[in-house]
């Protein structure tokens, strides 16, 4: 159990040096915005991320969790966030138990290699150390640290909305700080942090989208598996003639994307989706729905129906976890077969697929 406790300390969701290239690319995108408006943008992003990586608990779940992961992050030296942080928080918020069991363990089953079962999962609590659900006092002064985006209204005068708004501003002048003191590897006695101003918060600014990847390139597959370019309508015109969802939108340029994301070879994801679900022809009669979820992350798409976004990145996230481990010299798709799927024989249909796509999609050599 220890092993796996490890893993997840290692599975970082936003380290330290995550924060600074989101603070760099922010400056650098909107360099005539203030520093609070910046830092809006800021906030909504660090949501996303984490709000990516909670799946599949309930709205409600991860409010909570997410709660409780930004106030432990902030009181840190180096502000972070790891795959054992979520675990060992979902501990505390008493997740463990009930129906809430279920989702906790597939999202551990998603966060390290090893495929654990609820008992697994319910002997691995007992090697943290529980504390009590987060108290009533604490989610009412914590919630405000970084509230939910989009905001588009005014704040209110009548209630204490704009204690909202200004504690926002101390979250955001704590994180600045810390991601600062870890890059100079200076400390400060007394700073000032920047409080933003109600009309700020105001702004429209919080409805501008920003496309920021935070995901580590670096990973655990074999290089013939890690991302390259492929020839997009060569694949594109393959998927057409056996009558694929997945050749239109969303579907095609998002499996795209999410493989560029994780440093996966994107024709690994289309071959999964292949063997998984004949890559989802358009005459059958659930295709919307199982276009949705061609990996059947999380049992099928039966059990679990979201967005192509959705499952892809956890089927991306799934593969790399699974992937640890793997010998230099053994079969990567027959070491992922262990525990992404039930037949024994799924590396084989995927090796095939997998094959077959790479004929049809290289890219032919510039000379």
């Amino acid at each position: 159990m220890q092993a796996i406790l490890d893993d997840l300390k290692k599975n970082q969701i936003l380290s330290s040096y995550q924060i600074h290239q989101l603070q760099s690319t922010i400056k650098a995108k909107y360099p005539m915005y203030s520093t609070e408006e910046r830092a809006i943008i800021f906030a909504k992003n660090v949501h996303q991320v984490i709000d990516h990586i909670l799946f599949p608990f309930s709205v409600e779940q991860q409010k909570n969790i997410k709660m409780s992961l930004l106030n432990e992050a902030v009181q840190k030296e180096k502000f972070a966030i790891n795959a054992y942080d979520v675990c060992k928080t979902c501990i505390d918020l008493k997740l463990t138990e009930g129906e809430t069991l279920t989702a906790f363990t597939n999202w551990l089953n998603t966060h390290q290699p090893k495929q654990l079962t609820p008992k697994d999962v319910s002997s691995l609590s007992h090697l943290i150390n529980p504390s009590a659900a987060i108290p009533l006092a604490l989610e009412q002064a914590a919630l405000p640290l970084i509230p939910a985006f989009p905001m588009s209204t005014k704040p209110n005068f009548i209630t204490n909305e704009w204690l909202y708004y200004i504690l926002l501003g101390l979250f955001i002048g704590i994180i600045s700080l810390i991601s600062i003191t870890s890059y100079t590897h200076t400390k400060s006695k007394t700073v000032s942090l920047p409080l933003a101003t109600l009309e700020t918060f105001s702004l429209e600014t919080t409805e501008l989208p920003i496309s920021i990847t935070l995901i580590e390139k670096s990973n655990h597959l074999q290089k013939h598996l890690q991302y390259k370019e492929v020839n997009k309508s060569a694949l594109q015109d393959w998927l057409k003639e056996r009558n694929s969802l997945l050749s239109e939108e969303p579907y095609f340029n998002q499996i795209i994307a999410t493989a560029k994301d994780f440093n996966i070879n994107p024709l690994l994801l289309f071959a999964i989706t292949g063997q998984e679900q004949g890559f989802v022809p358009k005459h059958h009669t659930n295709a919307l729905e199982i276009a949705s979820n061609p990996f059947n992350v999380y049992g099928s798409w039966k059990t679990y129906n979201t967005s192509i976004e959705d499952s892809s990145r956890i089927a991306a996230r799934t593969i790399i976890n699974l992937s640890k481990g793997c010998p230099e010299d053994a079969d990567p798709i027959m070491w992922l077969n262990q525990n992404y799927a039930e037949d024994p024989n799924w590396y084989k249909g995927v090796t095939a697929l997998l094959n077959q796509l790479e004929k049809v999609a290289v890219l032919e050599p510039i000379h």
